[in-house]
C-alpha cells in the first residue's frame, strides 16, 4: 500500500479530523504574527524555526514550500483532531469512519445466506440469514473431487488417526468462507487422507444446473434422506472440489506421528479490480504453510512456509490476510499471529511481535505444557486484530497494528459462568461494525483445557458445557451483556448478520441460534450434525464497497489579497488504484470566487506544490479548493487521517 511520508506521530496513527467552515478558519495577521486557531491554546506552524503547533516537530511541511523561512510564510487553516471536526457541507460521496478518518462514500453488499459446515455428517447447510429456514445441504465435496479426495460420505462420522481407524474417517469440514459474490467455501480436514476446499454457488443462477437440493416441503429444513431434497455429490450447486497440501499419513503404532496437510484456516482476499472474487487463503496446519488457490477452479497459486506456526484461523483485512497459530506446545512462546500481503509479487509468511502469553498444563496430557493457543479471529474495520484465547486463560487477545511497538498487545477479560472470574472457554470471536461491538462464543464454563477433560466422549459429566456469547463495546472495551442461548450447547462459531441480529453455531445441539443482541432474545434453527463453523461465515470481511469517486470541499483565508497560495498537504494512506487530485481556485471573496472556474488536476506527494504545472494560482486572500477522490476498485479506498491545510506566504 502506498502512503504519503511519515509527519506529525503518524507511527503511532492518531487519527486525527478536523475542518474549518469559513468564520472558523484561521487568520494570518498582517504583521505577521504566527496564525492563532479559533479556539484556545492552539497555534499553526509556521516557517520560522519554531514548533509552534506544539507536536515536537518543527517546520514540518511548511519548509518545503516556503521560498524564504520567515512568520509570514505557513499554515493557514490548522487542523485540530477529533471525527466531528470534518465539515461535509458540500461534499459529495465521502463519509467519517469509526476511526475519524475521510474515506469514500461505503455501502454494504448484503447476503441472505449464512453457511455452516456439519462435521460429522460430511455436509455444508445453507441458511437463510434473515429467517433461520435452511435453503439447501451440499456434500463437503464434489463427485469431480481429485484422485485421493475422499467421498463425501466417507467413513461416517470424522475420526482422527488411531489404532482403530489408522487412516481416519470422514472429511471432517470445518471453516467456511464468503467470496465477493457470496458464494461459500469450505474446508475438509480429512485427518489421515487429503484435504481439500470445496466451492459452493450462492445464486441458484451461477449453479451448473437444476439438479440441486431445495426445501421441496417447505418445512425450513433439508431432510437428507429426501433425494429431492438432498442430491448428495451430484449437486449442481457444488462447484468444484481441490485438494490442498499433502495427504496426512496414516496413525502407525510406535511410531511418532507425522502430520501434513489438514486445511483448517480459511479466508477470502480482497477483489482487484477486474476480477469478481479474491484469492481463496488456505492454512495448512499440519504441513505448517499458507496457501492461495484460485477462486475459479482451485488451482493453487502458491504456497508460503510457516515455520512453528500452525494455522487455525484466518481474517483477511484488506491486503492483510491474519492467520491465528494453535500450535501452543511448539514454536517462540508468543508467536500467534501472522500474515501473508495478498498480491504480493514474493508472498511470505510475516511473524507479528510476540504477543504476552500464559502457561499452564495440559491435563489430558500432564507431560504437555502449553501456552496461549487462540481459536477464532476476527477484525475491525480500525485494522484491529482479536484472537479468543480460552485454552490456558479466557480472555481476548487484542492486536493494534497501528499502535508503538511494545504497546500493540493487550487484553479483553470475559467474565465466566455468573461471572465468575477467569472461567470461560472462548472460541469464536466475531466484530458488529453497524454497533462497533465484539461477540465472544463461550463454549465451556471453564478455560478450554480443564473443560475438555471432563467432557470427553463417554464422560457423562457435562456440566462444564456452557451456551453463551459474551458482548463488548469496542470503542470502550468494556463488558455490555451476557446472552445465555436456551436449548444451545457448545457455541462455536459467531457471525454478525447483516440485518442487525447475532448467529452463534451450537456444536452439541446440531442447531445455529439467531440473537437479537440487545436483548438476548432467540430463535433455533436445526442443521446438519456435529456443526463445527467459526470463521468469517456470512461474508463481513469481504463485503464493503465504496463509491467510485467523491468530493471533499476546504477553503482558507488570508489577511491580504497579497497571499501567495503555496501547496496543500493532505495525510492518508493511499492504496494501488486509487488517487486524490487537488483542485483550487483564488480570488479576494468567496463571491468573487464564484465565478473563477478550478485550476485542476494538482498532485503528488504531501505537500501537493501548487506552485508547478498546472499551477501557479494567482494571488488572492480567499483560497478554495477540493479534494477529488477516486477509486478503481470499489473495495478500496484512500483514507484520510486529518483534513487538508493550505501553505501560502502572505508577505
Amino acid at each position: 500500500m502506498a502512503s504519503f511520508p511519515s509527519m506529525k506521530g503518524e507511527a503511532a496513527l492518531r487519527l486525527a479530523a478536523l475542518s474549518l467552515s469559513i468564520s472558523a478558519l484561521i487568520h494570518l495577521s498582517a504583521c505577521g504574527d504566527s496564525p492563532k486557531v479559533a479556539g484556545p491554546g492552539s497555534t499553526a506552524e509556521v516557517c520560522d524555526g519554531k514548533d509552534n503547533d506544539g507536536d515536537g516537530q518543527i517546520d514540518e511541511v511548511v519548509k518545503d514550500l516556503c521560498e524564504k523561512c520567515n512568520s509570514s510564510c505557513g499554515v493557514v487553516g490548522n487542523p485540530g483532531s477529533g471525527p466531528s471536526s470534518w465539515n461535509l457541507t458540500g461534499s459529495e460521496d465521502v463519509q467519517v469512519d469509526e476511526t475519524g478518518a475521510l474515506i469514500l462514500r461505503q455501502d454494504e453488499l448484503q447476503s441472505k445466506a449464512l453457511w455452516v459446515a456439519n462435521t460429522n455428517e460430511g455436509t455444508v447447510s445453507k441458511l437463510d440469514s434473515l429467517t433461520g429456514r435452511e435453503l439447501a445441504r451440499y456434500p463437503s465435496v464434489c463427485a469431480s473431487r481429485p484422485a485421493g479426495v475422499r467421498p463425501w460420505n466417507h467413513g461416517g462420522a470424522c475420526r482422527g488417526q488411531s489404532a482403530t481407524f489408522p487412516n481416519g474417517t470422514g472429511n471432517c469440514p470445518s471453516r467456511t468462507a464468503v467470496d465477493q459474490n457470496f458464494d461459500g467455501y469450505v474446508a475438509n480436514r480429512a485427518f489421515g487422507g487429503q484435504g481439500s476446499v470445496t466451492k459452493f454457488a450462492f445464486d441458484v443462477a451461477d449453479c451448473r444446473g437444476s439438479n440441486t437440493s431445495r426445501d421441496v416441503n417447505n418445512d425450513g429444513v433439508i431432510d437428507v434422506n429426501n433425494p429431492q431434497e438432498f442430491v448428495g455429490e451430484q449437486d449442481d450447486c457444488c462447484l468444484w472440489t481441490a485438494a490442498v497440501g499433502n495427504p496426512d499419513p496414516a496413525f502407525v503404532p510406535g511410531v511418532p506421528q507425522t502430520q501434513l496437510g489438514i486445511p483448517r484456516a480459511l479466508a477470502v482476499a480482497p477483489a482487484v479490480s477486474d476480477r469478481a472474487s479474491g484469492d481463496i487463503y488456505v492454512g495448512l496446519w499440519g504441513e505448517q504453510q499458507v496457501c492461495a488457490i484460485s477462486p475459479d477452479n482451485g488451482t493453487t497459486l502458491f504456497c508460503v512456509n510457516s515455520p512453528g506456526f500452525r494455522s487455525y484461523g484466518a481474517y483477511g483485512f484488506n491486503e492483510r490476510m491474519y492467520f491465528a497459530n494453535r500450535n501452543g506446545t511448539e514454536g517462540d512462546a508468543g508467536r500467534i499471529l501472522g500474515y501473508v500481503v495478498a498480491g504480493a509479487t514474493n508472498p511470505t509468511f510475516q511473524f507479528v511481535e510476540p504477543a504476552p502469553v500464559v502457561s499452564c498444563q495440559n491435563p489430558n496430557n500432564p507431560a504437555v505444557t502449553s501456552i496461549s493457543v487462540p481459536y477464532g479471529i476476527t477484525v475491525d474495520r480500525n485494522g484491529v486484530v482479536y484472537l479468543a484465547d480460552g485454552v490456558c486463560t479466557s480472555r481476548v487477545l487484542r492486536y493494534d497494528p497501528a499502535a508503538a511497538a511494545g504497546s500493540r498487545w493487550s487484553t479483553i477479560e470475559v467474565p465466566g459462568f455468573n461471572n465468575q472470574p477467569g472461567k470461560s472457554g472462548t472460541r469464536g470471536v466475531a466484530v458488529d461494525p453497524a454497533r462497533n461491538w465484539l461477540y465472544v462464543a463461550v463454549s465451556h464454563r471453564d478455560n478450554f483445557y480443564r473443560s475438555t477433560l471432563n467432557t470427553t466422549p463417554g464422560n457423562t459429566d457435562t456440566e462444564l458445557l456452557d451456551n453463551r456469547v459474551e458482548i463488548f463495546d469496542l470503542a470502550s472495551r468494556t463488558h455490555l451483556r451476557s446472552c445465555a442461548i436456551p436449548n444451545c450447547l457448545v457455541p462455536i462459531g459467531v457471525g454478525a448478520g447483516f440485518d442487525g441480529e447475532l448467529w452463534a453455531v451450537c456444536q452439541q445441539t446440531n442447531n445455529a441460534a439467531r440473537l437479537n443482541p440487545e436483548d438476548c432474545s432467540s430463535q433455533m434453527h436445526p442443521v446438519g450434525t456435529t456443526p463445527y463453523t467459526y470463521s468469517d461465515f456470512l461474508g463481513r470481511s469481504v463485503n464493503l464497497t465504496h463509491a467510485q469517486q467523491g468530493v471533499y470541499p476546504f477553503q482558507a483565508l488570508g489577511p491580504s489579497n497579497k497571499c501567495r497560495w503555496l501547496g496543500v498537504d493532505i495525510q492518508g494512506d493511499v492504496p494501488p488504484g486509487t488517487t486524490i487530485r487537488v483542485d483550487a481556485k483564488v480570488a479576494n471573496t468567496p463571491a468573487e470566487a464564484s465565478g473563477v472556474a478550478f485550476v485542476e488536476g494538482f498532485q503528488g506527494q504531501r505537500p501537493v506544490n501548487l506552485t508547478i504545472p498546472p499551477g501557479p494560482l494567482p494571488q488572492g486572500r480567499y483560497f478554495e479548493g477540493r479534494l477529488v477522490i477516486r477509486t478503481s476498485n470499489s473495495r478500496r479506498t484512500p483514507r484520510l487521517t486529518a483534513p487538508p491545510t493550505v501553505i501560502a506566504d502572505c508577505n
